[in-house]
């Protein structure tokens, strides 16, 4: 049924509600009530035209960087929410010291209350001049995506987007931190998605979303830098509500200075001591000038440090592996515990951390190997040490003391072995309030593990496994330290990456 009140046409109302962005501005504008282009909109929707206003997101963002190096800070602010102030002057000292400029990507919340005309999307004046709503092109390779609107209260809001830009690096405006490694070639590295973090303070509904949204919030930023080659690198900018300051590296930023400080601890990418890459490693631990150099942690956390590379059930029926490990000398297990063994103390020198070995399925292997090997099948090379280490192993066990089989040797082998943190499978050991013990391999009640699972218990995490890094709700997963695996085929998401 039409109301009798039909002032104007279906399209003079369609194209009103379109240029105007609101069924009140619209019915002002063609001297209709609100009501009656609301009752009008509804049968022209069930007649199969959908009508929705097109909502304007603010872009007063303009570019001043001419060099071909483009340094950019880019947060986003939600609609109708206050910037935190005390982030704002952080950013513009950090602006200010690496010569970059800000960038903030406008996100309707209540997007349908706009659609509808119950709510103006407003955001701070004090930002109104930073607001992108379109894309920047760092270089070939990096984009910023401002032109992307995503709904705030998405719990994965780098779901679905991986094709949004093929063959680029992208940091899309949202308020809750994420990270995904896309994968490419096994040759390239791997495209990055981040999300920007937010610049405005919490303000959602007391709805369920609404209270989920709440604490997933991060005020946060991301620092991108490029060198217009291809060369780009990401850093994040979280902050920090207790103390009031922004720790990147060693610098901390406060509103109104820059001092230097070292970390609580390091979270080590999967290291796999017998495949890892030397360039890499030392520029984790060697010198000064390495990462461990600089942040002088108190602890560093290692995922899979021993590989079991030279023979494990993966490959105990694949006889071409095997031949070719045994010509390349990297098929007996006692060397590689040696190495393994060195690897933590020769990296340790000049350093101060604690070393924290995470219960990891690599070197469980060992123990895999040492309950199911055939010795029939096994080379002759390896005997000596797997009747050394089950000697061991069931020495412990009758006097009560038991540990996994690469623990067991260490306590008999490696230096300052009683300064080393061993924490076990069923229990957590934090830094800082995350869980650094978990390797994310194993899930709750026997199941595969994941970030996303472990993200979903609520409990914040940072391990290793995947060699894919991300970031999911709460949980951080890091890299490894080498560029390839035998086992790695084709397309990579593989990359160097530490916490």
């Amino acid at each position: 049924m039409t109301p009798k009140n039909k002032l104007a046409t279906d399209k003079e109302i369609i194209e009103a509600v379109k240029e105007h962005g609101s069924h009140a501005l619209a019915a002002e504008a063609l001297g209709m009530g609100k009501s009656t282009v609301s009752n009008r909109l509804s049968l022209i929707n069930k007649r199969g035209v959908h009508v929705e206003a097109e909502v304007t997101r603010p872009d007063a963002f303009k570019k001043t960087q001419t060099k071909k190096t483009k340094r950019y800070v880019v947060t986003c602010a939600v609609s109708n929410a206050p910037v935190d102030k005390d982030f704002l002057a952080i950013l513009d000292l950090f602006c200010k010291e690496e010569s970059a400029e800000l960038v903030v990507i406008p996100q309707d919340y209540q997007w349908n209350d706009a659609v509808k005309g119950r709510q103006q999307s407003d955001y701070d004046p004090l930002i109104a001049d930073k607001l992108l709503s379109t894309d920047i092109e760092l270089d070939k390779h990096v984009h910023i995506k401002g032109s992307y609107p995503l709904h705030c209260t998405l719990v994965n809001p780098l779901q679905g987007l991986g094709s949004a830009s093929p063959g680029k690096s992208c940091i899309f405006g949202h308020p809750v931190r994420a990270m995904r490694a896309i994968a490419t070639a096994n040759d390239k590295f791997p495209l990055l998605n981040y999300t920007s973090g937010a610049i405005t303070k919490p303000r959602y509904t007391r709805s369920k979303s609404g209270h989920k949204a709440q604490g997933h919030h991060k005020i946060s930023a991301m620092f991108v830098e490029s060198d217009g080659k291809g060369e780009a690198h990401f850093h994040e900018l979280n902050y920090s509500e207790k103390y009031k300051n922004m720790q990147m590296i060693d610098k901390v930023y406060t509103k109104d200075s820059i001092s230097f400080d070292s970390v609580a601890g390091v979270v080590c990418g999967d290291e796999h001591v017998a495949i890892c890459d030397k360039e890499t490693i030392d520029a984790v631990f060697k010198g000064k000038n390495s990462l461990v150099g600089v942040l002088n942690p108190e602890i560093v956390c290692h995922n899979d440090l021993f590989d079991m590379h030279g023979t494990n059930h993966h490959i105990q029926n694949d006889l071409t592996t095997r031949f070719r490990r045994r010509i390349a000398g990297v098929n007996d297990v006692e060397k590689e515990l040696k190495l393994t063994l060195k690897h933590l103390t020769d990296n340790k020198k000049g350093h101060r951390y604690k070393s924290l070995i995470v219960p990891s399925n690599h070197t469980e292997h060992l123990c895999s190997w040492l309950n199911n090997a055939q010795l029939a099948k096994e080379d002759p090379i390896n005997y000596e040490i797997f009747h050394y280490l089950n000697y061991l192993k069931f020495k412990g066990i009758k006097e009560g003391d038991y540990k996994h089989a690469f623990q067991q040797y260490c306590s008999e082998h490696l230096e300052n072995y009683d300064d080393v943190i061993w924490p076990s499978r069923n229990s957590e050991y934090k830094i800082k309030g995350y869980v650094v013990s978990n390797h994310l391999d194993k899930g709750p009640n026997g199941s595969r593990g994941s970030a996303a699972g472990i993200a979903a218990l609520g409990q914040p995490t940072i391990g290793g496994h995947s060699h894919s890094p991300c970031i999911v709700g709460c949980v951080r997963q890091v890299g490894c330290q080498f560029k390839t695996a035998g086992y790695a085929i084709g397309l990579s998401s593989w990359l160097t990456t530490n916490a």
